[in-house]
């Protein structure tokens, strides 16, 4: 070494902006400063631990960034994570609300049949309807068969109403939200 210098490192100056309300599961614009390479912003509920993320949206291209919200109802939090060993450099408060979801479908429906589900609800990315026996938990329901799209679920952007195929004589008609099926966002018996 031939000469040395000290020099301060400062923290990047970033700022977020987004809506303080967002409905679970969709997707909220967030718009801000400071985006650096490699950065990101993520929203998880704010109990969750730094370093934790939940769908993830590089801020490489600038502002205004779209992120997913997460499935469930509750306080959250929008975090702006540094790409380089996911360290939160800037968070902002969030609330999410739970979707208003209505389902209508016959009262019956003959094993292995078509049936069709009228619904309502945000219509967010990735939100689907599926029939299964009112015994199976909710968290299982994705891996059966039975929708006429796909084979596990039809995703609600595809069409109102949807067809679904009855593969249970006992079943109930589910329509979950984004983040996995465990969000179960209305159920009709059938």
């Amino acid at each position: 070494m031939l000469a040395r210098r000290a020099i301060r490192i400062l923290p990047p100056r970033i700022s977020l902006a987004a809506a303080d309300e967002a409905v679970a599961g969709s997707v909220v614009s967030v718009t801000g400063t400071g985006q650096l390479s490699n950065d990101y912003l993520t929203i998880v509920a704010a109990a969750v631990t730094d370093g934790g993320r939940g769908a993830i949206a590089y801020t490489l291209k600038g502002s205004p960034v779209q992120v997913t919200v997460p499935g469930e109802a509750g306080a959250c939090e929008i975090r702006y994570m540094s790409g380089w060993g996911d360290k939160v450099l800037a968070r902002r408060a969030i609330k999410t609300v739970a979707a208003d979801v209505t389902l209508a479908a016959p009262d019956e429906g003959v094993a292995g049949s078509n049936v069709p589900v009228t619904w309502s609800g945000p219509n967010n990315e990735n939100d689907y309807i599926t029939i299964v026996e009112r015994s199976v938990p909710t968290a299982v329901a994705r891996a059966l068969p039975g929708l006429s799209a796909g084979r596990r679920f039809r995703l609600l952007r595809l069409a109102n109403p949807v067809t679904a195929r009855s593969v249970m004589s006992a079943a109930t008609t589910t329509r979950c939200s984004p983040g996995g099926p465990s969000r179960l966002s209305r159920a009709r018996s059938l």
